[in-house]
Order: C-alpha cells, then structure tokens, then sequence
C-alpha cells in the first residue's frame, strides 16, 4: 500500500499538490497548499518477555529486528528516530489514514516473538503507544 493510497475526506489536490480544503477558510486558496496529510505518531518500546529493553542498536540492518519491525507497517513510514541507547525506543509518524491501532501493531510485534533479527531478540514484551504529540527537540 503506498502512503496516502486512502486520503482524509478533507484532503485535495491540484494537480500532484496536495493540501487540506477549508484549512483556513478565511484564508486565499492559494495559502492553503502544501499543508500536508494527517500522520499518526506512535512510540515503540522493545521489550522481552520479562518486560526490559532490548538494545536495539546491533538491528538495524537487513534482517535486523527494526527491519522486522518496519515491515509490520506496510502503509509506509514517514519518519522514524531509533533511540541510541538500550533503551530500545523507536518514534514513529506513519500515514495517519492508514496507520493500524496502537493495540493491534502491539500485538503483532509481540508475536514476533523471541527468535528475530541478526540478534536474535526477543520482542515478546514489547509496547506500543499512541503519540499524542510530536516534538522536535
């Protein structure tokens, strides 16, 4: 599925320009282009099965458990930040039209389970959560 196949009802296009309708009423059409799509962020905590982290920085390679974790997201990646420390976080922003349920991305990364990546790890405890903000810092 490619990012955005199933846009927001609210989202239009003028030729290959896309951009929200009525994002600002008041505003000349021409202010409105290029406002973007809806994302939805999530944060990914890889966990084991006795719930501590997993240090995800030897995975990132083809094969590697992110790879594995990636494509469990077959409507696209927008962007990605991959903590440098054991924590094992990821911060995800994906296609918020398509993006699956925190819940049901939880559980699919948990029945990974024990044996993936160039590791192998165990992702069997992991946690998924919805963003409910995006900061740059």
């Amino acid at each position: 599925m490619t990012i955005g196949a199933t846009p927001s009802t609210n989202y239009a296009y003028e030729g290959s320009i896309g951009y929200i309708n009525g994002y600002n009423p008041s505003a000349p059409a021409t202010n409105q282009k290029n406002i973007g799509q809806s994302v939805q962020a999530f944060l990914i905590t890889a966990k084991n099965g006795s719930a501590s982290a997993v240090d995800l920085r030897g995975e990132t390679g083809k094969g590697g458990a992110i790879d594995a974790i990636f494509r469990l997201l077959p409507q696209g990646i927008l962007a990605y930040f991959i903590t440098n420390s054991a924590a094992g976080t990821i911060n995800l922003i994906v296609d918020g039209v398509n993006a699956p349920q925190a819940a049901a991305l939880q559980v699919d990364l948990r029945n990974l389970g024990s044996s993936v990546g160039l590791g192998p790890v165990d992702l069997s405890g992991t946690t998924v959560a919805t963003g409910a903000s995006i900061v740059v810092a």
